[in-house]
């Protein structure tokens, strides 16, 4: 059970009845009760005029303690800004400011017609019980803005955990929310918020452990794959399982609430804070289950992944109303190498990497101009490019090695995955030229292929793996005798 305070006093602007202190404040602003619907409430601060939004404060907070402000804005024309809180004492003097140049979260820099939550972090400083919420650096042409929180942690990790889900669609909450309950007004006072992992109350049952394809117990294809809790309340039923033989983490869940009409599903490597949207986690929900599984096929390999599905009773493009959530997590993902295709999942092939030597290369993009009479050169710089180097690979049949070729052959962008161990960085990369030599004899079979690659940015969350079409198969396997041996089921091939 979680329990979250927004200290925040008119958090989202449902009422405004002028109470001091409380308003939100710029000149040539004014609330407005048809916000976007992207907006996480339908009431909003709107206005076209350049300068600094001051949001509803704060009260009662404890100096040295350390408060996330997030808020969500809707750019009508493009903004850049900075998210700011400004700590007064109880007096109403001003104090010391905290700003969020430079931070991750708290850059504001949004193109026309988008909505973005953003967040920062600062500690109360001496004498400080109060802050004021502030948005720096608001440009003319329009914007909304609303559903503004401010929660207080003992510790700057908790505070950080605390900003990862504040950003988060759903992340907001007031006492409006399933859960949540006004401590004074309605619309203008603090407010409590108790979220279940369910939405409702959790029993925890404790891990299942079952057999089939999971967390890697030995080298071969099987183990055991760990399933996480049980939330008893709603029968919800997450579960997480490592498929060695694809190099993926498929991800899926059952027995969801009535009206939950789709899910997100996030990740994050074991150990670490910061959750991310899998690549095709966004999945309708059908007769309370996922309607597909979610494969993630960009783990960390080598190490544990955790993943968070929340389950959601609004459309996409509404405001987010999250009914469940639930973790569950794999806690070993096999060190292995891997070559894969984002968009032709059914071409990934485990390699073996030789790692006796390499380098790694960026060349300089920089230009040096020579100046008459001046002895000191002119330079126009920019930055270098990716990087660039040359990697082997190890294969020992003939079949392995025409199956490696084929693969790289295909003009695709790659993914190289590699684990923590290897001294090599895991990239995404453009494939370019690449030589195969027999080694070990005569009679060998053995063959290094050396691969030219270069650094690329990662595809766009758009990209997602597609399905295995006739065609593919056709230049896979030559007969249906060979698809046989590696398939057993058509839901096998599809899957």
């Amino acid at each position: 059970m979680a329990v979250i305070h927004n200290l925040i006093i008119v958090p989202a602007l449902k009422i405004d009845d002028g109470t001091p202190g409380a308003p939100w404040f710029l000149t040539g602003w004014a609330r407005t009760t048809s916000a976007h619907a992207s907006l996480p409430r339908t009431t909003a601060w709107a206005g076209t005029t350049a300068g600094q939004v001051v949001c509803s404060r704060a009260l009662g907070l404890t100096a040295g303690r350390y408060c996330v402000f997030s808020v969500s804005i809707r750019a009508i024309a493009p903004q850049t800004g900075t998210l700011g809180i400004d700590w007064r004492a109880s007096g109403g003097g001003f104090l010391s400011s905290t700003s969020g140049a430079g931070s991750d979260h708290g850059v504001i820099n949004m193109t026309a017609s988008s909505t973005q939550r953003f967040a920062i972090i600062g500690q109360v400083p001496a004498s400080g019980v109060r802050a004021d919420p502030v948005i720096n650096g608001m440009d003319a042409g329009g914007a909304q803005v609303t559903a503004s929180m401010l929660t207080e942690h003992a510790t700057l990790a908790e505070a950080e955990d605390a900003l990862e889900s504040a950003i988060l669609d759903g992340g907001y909450a007031d006492g409006d929310s399933p859960g949540g309950t006004w401590d004074g007004a309605d619309g203008e006072s603090t407010s409590t918020i108790v979220r279940d992992p369910d939405g409702s109350g959790v029993a925890e049952l404790g891990a299942l452990v079952g057999t089939g394809l999971g967390v890697r117990t030995s080298n071969d294809a099987h183990g055991v794959a760990v399933f996480g809790a049980l939330f008893a309340s709603s029968g919800l039923i997450p579960t997480a399982q490592y498929d060695r033989e694809r190099g993926r983490i498929r991800v899926s869940a059952a027995g969801l609430a009535a009206n939950v009409v789709r899910v997100v599903v996030y990740s994050r490597p074991l150990g670490t804070r910061r959750w991310t949207v899998v690549r095709g986690g966004k999945v309708t929900v059908t007769a309370g289950a996922m309607a597909r599984p979610v494969d993630d096929y960009e783990y960390r390999a080598g190490g544990g992944m955790e993943y968070r599905i929340d389950a959601l009773s609004n459309l996409e493009g509404q405001p987010e109303d999250v009914v469940q959530t639930a973790i569950v997590s794999v806690s070993d993902t096999e060190a292995r190498t891997w070559l894969k295709f984002i968009p032709a999942p059914w071409t990934n092939i485990p390699v073996e990497l030789v790692v006796d030597d390499w380098e790694l290369s960026r060349d300089a993009r920089s230009t040096v101009h020579e100046v008459s009479g001046q002895s000191p050169p002119i330079v126009v710089s920019d930055v270098h490019t990716s990087t660039r180097t040359a990697v082997r690979f190890k294969t020992g049949t003939d079949e392995a090695l025409a199956k490696l070729r084929h693969a790289l052959g295909q003009g695709a962008p790659a993914y190289l995955q590699v684990p923590d161990a290897v001294p090599l960085p895991t990239m995404y990369v453009s494939v370019g030229k690449f030589v195969s030599r027999r080694w070990g004899g005569r009679e060998s079979r053995k063959y290094v292929t050396t691969v030219d690659i270069v650094e690329v940015a990662a595809p766009p969350p758009s990209v997602v793996p597609g399905t295995i079409t006739y065609g593919a198969l056709s230049g896979l396997y030559a007969t249906y005798g060979e698809l046989d041996g590696v398939f057993s089921t058509y839901g096998e091939l599809a899957g």
